[in-house]
């Protein structure tokens, strides 16, 4: 292992943004050395600890041996210092500039350390040495240090991966850990950049998993800093082994934590049930036309006039639009627009469905207050409250056979039954957002005053326009839009297998409409 460390390939070294620093070695020195295992006496002190003075006595009396030499410092401007042979001191041996290192430092590091842990280390080091280098050149004015460090981080990621960590931060909280000074009284170097959040220390006793999902797993919702601070307390009270770092905590939270659980005792069985219950798929193939409708509301993308006389006069409006989609044919069989959504809309959607298509068997609505009016249901909001408590979820069959009590309503007049989508879900009424989606596409686009869905999708001439002479009519809207819907019937539908809604409509066997 400790070969193929010694082997490994090292990443190019980055371009400095001065000039070449270090001069070429005296030709005095011996051929086993190279321009990389010099090191001025000034970085020799610091990591051995000894002065200056004494590394300067030292090199001139090895300068005979080509083990030191004179040259200018590593900004290559200023006095010449001495360099010394990183041989002479198996303490020099450590510093994260070269690419290889000594074998007996990799030997202890992999006998206390994971070898991918003591590779990122290595990894780190190069690059701190990197930006210590480009920090000591002279650099162009404009050229600021944080200039200097982001290049430094581009090209770690360019060289090691997007995922290998790195930013000015981690580059100057590796510097500080590369010089911290040891129980042994030496700078740590290299071992100071080894994660330690997976080693042996850091494993979790199963004490303390059980105390901090207990705090986690509580409807009081605590959060996960709070839970790890009171493990921390517990585990040094009673000797468990759980990490300080509250890094390493939420870490390994994601990691093994699983949402479903975590919602289903943070926030009750409801939630749960509504975020992660799996939910059952309708396969519309197996009903007939004019079966089931479905109803929503839906504001248009562009503006118009409210009026007969367009932008002059009146206001304008982003106008709503009522819609009724067979679920079996996509035909649009109602549909109607105004200025905002109630309850006269949905009855006027109503009227041209059951008037011009077909009355259906059952309709799929929202739980609206529109939508859930005593017009259509034949229930007020409190006594839908009050049926509820005392029937549960059959409350509508109950009503349904006391006729001479309750009003059904006009869907339960005509013979309707309702089905309410739940609340807060779009893909309850999947069918109905998707047919909005390929309107607010195809249709509204086709407006000068078109406006888009968000600010990512607005114009930038959208105001500019609403002062010109386009700005469409109520009514031009509604006449257009009753062409759009003949062409939409006659189009190939995808989800029909590519027959038109209309040819879909054409196999239904028995219809019943209303006379008025």
């Amino acid at each position: 292992m400790t070969h193929a460390l010694a082997q490994s390939p090292s990443p190019p070294r980055p371009q400095p943004v001065g000039r070449v620093s270090r001069p070429d070695i005296p030709s005095s020195s011996p051929r086993s050395l190279r321009l990389d295992d010099f090191i001025p006496i000034a970085e020799a002190a610091t990591f051995t600890g000894l002065s200056q003075r004494h590394w300067r006595r030292r090199a001139a009396k090895l300068a005979e041996t080509g083990l030191a030499y004179q040259a200018p410092p590593p900004g290559g401007v200023g006095k010449a210092v001495w360099w010394i042979a990183r041989t002479v001191d198996a303490r020099l041996s450590v510093c994260p500039d070269r690419s290889t290192r000594d074998d007996r430092v990799r030997s202890s590091l992999l006998e206390r350390y994971p070898e991918h842990h003591v590779l990122r280390a290595y990894r780190k080091a190069f690059w701190l040495r990197a930006w210590q280098q480009q920090r000591a050149f002279p650099r162009p004015s404009g050229i600021s240090s944080r200039t200097v460090a982001a290049r430094i981080v581009e090209e770690a990621k360019r060289v090691d991966g997007p995922e290998f960590r790195i930013s000015l931060r981690s580059l100057q909280a590796w510097e500080t850990a590369y010089k911290t000074v040891g129980t042994d009284g030496q700078i740590r170097g290299v071992e100071g950049l080894v994660d330690l959040y997976s080693g042996p220390a850091r494993e979790r006793s199963q004490e303390a998993v059980d105390y901090f999902l207990s705090l986690y797993h509580s409807q009081a919702k605590h959060s996960a800093k709070t839970c790890h601070d009171a493990t921390v307390r517990q585990a040094t009270t009673n000797g468990w082994q759980w990490p300080n770092s509250y890094t390493a905590t939420t870490r390994w939270l994601r990691e093994h934590e699983n949402k479903a659980n975590a919602c289903l005792h943070r926030d009750g069985r409801t939630q749960y049930a509504r975020r992660h219950m799996p939910y059952i798929e309708i396969d519309y193939t197996v009903l007939q036309p004019g079966e089931r409708y479905v109803f929503d509301h839906s504001q248009a993308d562009f503006w118009c006039g409210d009026g007969d006389t367009g932008k002059r006069g009146n206001t304008q409006i982003r106008p709503w639009i009522t819609t009724c989609v067979d679920a079996r044919s996509r035909v649009l069989t109602g549909w109607h627009w105004g200025p905002v959504p109630h309850q006269d809309a949905i009855v006027a959607c109503m009227r041209m469905a059951f008037k011009e298509w077909s009355i259906p068997t059952r309709v799929h609505i929202d739980q609206g207050r529109d939508f859930t009016s005593e017009l259509l249901t034949g229930v007020t909001k409190p006594e839908r409250r009050r049926l509820r408590k005392q029937h549960g979820p059959d409350w509508r069959d109950v009503i349904a056979h006391q006729t001479d009590v309750f009003w059904l309503g006009v869907l339960g007049e005509l013979g309707v039954q309702i089905s309410e989508a739940t609340p807060y879900h779009p893909w309850a009424k999947g069918l109905m957002e998707r047919w909005y989606s390929t309107m607010h596409n195809d249709f509204d686009k086709t407006f000068t005053t078109y406006c888009g869905r968000s600010s990512e999708t607005k114009p930038d001439c959208v105001e500019q326009l609403r002062q010109g002479d386009d700005v469409p009519t109520l009514d031009q809207v509604r006449a257009r839009f009753a062409e759009y819907v003949q062409l939409y019937h006659l189009r190939p539908h995808r989800g029909l297998e590519g027959l038109s809604p209309q040819a879909v409509w054409n196999t239904a066997t028995r219809l019943r409409k209303a006379k008025d």
